[in-house]
């Protein structure tokens, strides 16, 4: 290549990074997401939840899922209307964020302008659609863990727990198997509609969460689909049965909750505490 045309593409290429230096990027609006509210009914149980992050969209765009306290730059401007979905954690694992559509989306009318920061707090009540099968908060006459199978009984605490009385069982030399279910469910859709239950807990121990299905062809189909380790604070979790329900195909399921004391002999007895259980589906 001649000198002349080599000086003139260094020229070139000079001037087009130097436009590209000089290029302005764009400023963003500010939306910032402190907290969350939920209210609920009195027949829809406890409004304490843990939503962990919002999935966030406008009209035009998903702008993304950001953990709770949030701050969502979008480079729209005007008035927009910002949607915040809640999200969660399915069984409590971090790998596995969802969207928890049991919950309706909040929807929220800002005039957005570059620079500007605007401060919302999303308000979530459950679906009208949503289908509330079991809330057990342990405070009511109706009580839905009802069949022993294995261990000492389910007892209810005389003290204020985590919101009132709670449940709490103890495995032990003695009885070192815990087990108990609901009354049979028949009717859970089977169309691979989110089916989920909600609890809260605390434990010395871990224990498990499953489902006890039958149908004319068989009489009884266990099975353990998630579990929680050791707790001393009260924790929130959401467990996705969806899978679990559909997979089987089965006429009609209990709900088991299931814990065995350590067989390492680390501890000779231990208590488990439940609270505020819903299973829930569309």
């Amino acid at each position: 290549m001649p000198d002349r045309l080599i000086t003139a593409f260094l020229i070139f290429s000079s001037l087009l990074l130097t436009l590209s230096c000089n290029k302005e990027e764009p400023i963003p609006a500010w939306v910032i997401v402190p907290a969350y509210q939920v209210t609920t009914t009195p027949d829809q149980g406890t409004s304490a939840q843990k939503i962990t992050e919002v999935y966030a969209y406008t009209t035009s765009n998903f702008l993304g899922v950001f953990p709770i306290p949030a701050k969502i730059p979008i480079l729209e401007t005007g008035s927009v209307q910002l949607e915040l979905f809640p999200g969660i954690r399915a069984n409590g694992i971090k790998s596995t964020p969802d969207i928890y559509g049991f919950f309706t989306r909040t929807k929220h009318t800002l005039d957005l302008q570059p620079g500007k920061i605007d401060t919302v707090i999303p308000v979530y009540t459950y679906d009208p659609t949503v289908n509330i099968r079991m809330v057990e908060n342990f405070d009511s006459s109706i009580k839905w863990f009802t069949t022993q199978i294995l261990g000492n009984p389910l007892e209810i605490t005389p003290d204020v727990e985590f919101e009132g009385r709670a449940g709490t069982f103890t495995v032990d030399e003695a009885e070192p198997i815990f087990e108990v279910a609901t009354p049979a469910f028949t009717d859970i859709p089977l169309n691979n509609t989110p089916i989920y239950l909600e609890m809260h807990y605390k434990t010395e121990i871990p224990f498990l969460i499953g489902l006890e299905g039958s149908s004319p062809t068989i009489p009884k189909a266990k099975q353990y689909i998630a579990g929680v380790n050791a707790k001393a604070e009260w924790n929130k979790i959401y467990f996705s049965l969806t899978d679990a329900f559909n997979l089987s195909d089965l006429e009609s399921y209990k709900v088991i909750i299931r814990a065995d004391l350590p067989i390492n002999g680390s501890v000779d007895s231990a208590r488990v505490w439940i609270d505020n259980i819903k299973l829930i589906h569309q």
